[in-house]
């Protein structure tokens, strides 16, 4: 009997430890520890059988829960950096932040349309107060209008978030803007006349936009641009007599015009620069 027990008891104690190494542990992030048969990974769960139970249910986990998964021969699946801190958000609302400097107040909605593109429609609201300070009728305008831009985001192949990182941007800009021009006209005897005098603004342009894009703290963004195109401006004033002599250097919206803007009718190289901040969701 005694040489039987000898003899027994190694043999389970090899069992157990053997029982104890043939084991899948899932270690969760909540620090929840499950003996496991691993069965499948997908790409967003992990399928498995309790260990003590292979015959019961199938149970299945996101793999954001678990922290990482030791196997029974030792190899360690290592998933909290990998998979749960993945970004989880397709779309953003953002603000241009300098804008309301320049008298318009504009936004941005950005979505995810697939692998590497994002598309993009900005827009913005006119409502600023300009004056021809240099010319000696004192001129007045405040335009109300407003400026749209379309656009879609390459994003490079390598990137794991399609909101952070470099992007390039080609970009269509509609512009139109009216109001009223109050300008005072010298007469011949030394007097003036107020003169009122409508007009209106439409611009429409391209450009390729370069930017960068950060992520904080999963959901707060960041977005810097830089952007250089070209647009055709087009002013149409009620009173002809107005003319471009009187006002030729009306402000454009969306975009910096570079030269060109003497006229009615003009084209010219432009600029675009700014700074957004937003929520992706």
């Amino acid at each position: 009997m005694k040489r039987t027990l000898r003899f027994l008891l190694p043999v389970l104690f090899l069992l157990m430890a053997f029982n104890a190494f043939s084991q899948d542990t899932i270690v969760k992030i909540d620090g929840e520890k499950i003996q496991a048969k691993v069965l499948q990974i997908n790409s967003k769960t992990v399928e498995y059988k309790l260990f003590t139970y292979q015959d019961g249910p199938l149970y299945i986990v996101n793999k954001s829960e678990i922290k990482y998964i030791k196997y029974q021969n030792g190899t360690v699946d290592q998933f909290a950096k990998t998979e749960a801190l993945k970004p989880n958000y397709n779309r953003a609302l953002k603000m241009e932040l300098f804008s309301p400097l320049y008298g318009d107040i504009a936004f941005a909605y950005e979505q995810k349309v697939g692998k590497n593109f994002n598309a993009e429609i900005k827009a913005g609201f006119i409502y600023g107060d300009y004056s021809n300070t240099g010319a000696s009728f004192g001129n007045q305008f405040k335009p109300q209008g407003a400026f749209f831009k379309v656009g879609i985001k390459l994003i490079p192949p390598q990137s794991d978030d399609q909101f952070h990182g470099f992007y390039i941007k080609p970009e269509f800009i509609f512009s139109s803007y009216s109001g009223t021009i109050t300008y005072q006209q010298n007469n011949s005897n030394y007097t003036s006349t107020t003169v009122l005098s409508s007009v209106k603004n439409t611009s429409l342009g391209a450009d390729l936009v370069f930017g960068y894009q950060t992520v904080i703290n999963n959901r707060i963004l960041l977005d810097s641009y830089f952007g250089w195109g070209l647009a055709s401006t087009n002013i149409n004033y009620g009173d002809p007599s107005v003319g471009f002599q009187q006002y030729e250097n009306l402000p454009n919206y969306g975009f910096v015009s570079i030269g060109g803007n003497n006229g009615v009718n003009y084209s010219s190289r432009i600029f675009t620069i700014g700074l957004l901040a937003g929520y992706s969701f």
